[in-house]
């Protein structure tokens, strides 16, 4: 699928209000499972990088991404 093509799914999907709830459900989803693991909120997650607590890897850095994409729709 070629960018353009991509870019065009994704904006048909964002305004597909069944589609949409269900990529949220799924987000809220990941979140908490990391939080879980963690056992750490996800508010806290930069100061528990900065503090030694947790190493920047890469699954942490999806954790930071999926929270902040949660923020983001959770303030549209």
């Amino acid at each position: 699928m070629s960018p353009e093509e991509q870019a065009t799914e994704l904006l048909r999907q964002m305004n597909d209000p069944v589609l949409a709830q269900k990529r949220l459900s799924e987000l809220v989803e990941r979140v908490k499972q990391y939080e879980e693991k963690y056992q750490l909120d996800s508010r806290l997650i930069h100061d528990a990088i900065d503090n030694g607590q947790l190493t920047e890897t890469l699954e942490i850095c999806h954790w930071i991404i999926d929270y902040d994409l949660l923020t983001r729709a959770k303030a549209r």
